[in-house]
């Protein structure tokens, strides 16, 4: 399995990289964060917009991604 395979089958939501105080959030099928500054190909899971161990950033930028504007449960 490419490089691009593996990040084509990588699925939208919050991870944890290795060495972050936050989380990041991560666009599906994309190995970096809405910030741009972190990579990351670890699980990830799409709900909990709001929590404060979530990068703001990734945060303010998710809310534009999603269909109503409002975040994940």
């Amino acid at each position: 399995m490419t490089n691009e395979e593996k990040a084509a089958r990588l699925p939208a939501g919050w991870g944890w990289p290795g060495a972050s105080r936050k989380a990041h959030y991560f666009a599906e099928g994309a190995s970096t964060s809405l910030c741009h500054g972190w990579a990351f190909t670890g699980s990830r899971f799409d709900e909990h917009d709001a929590n404060s161990d979530n990068c703001k950033d990734c945060a303010r930028r998710v809310l534009r991604l999603r269909p109503n504007g409002e975040p994940s449960p």
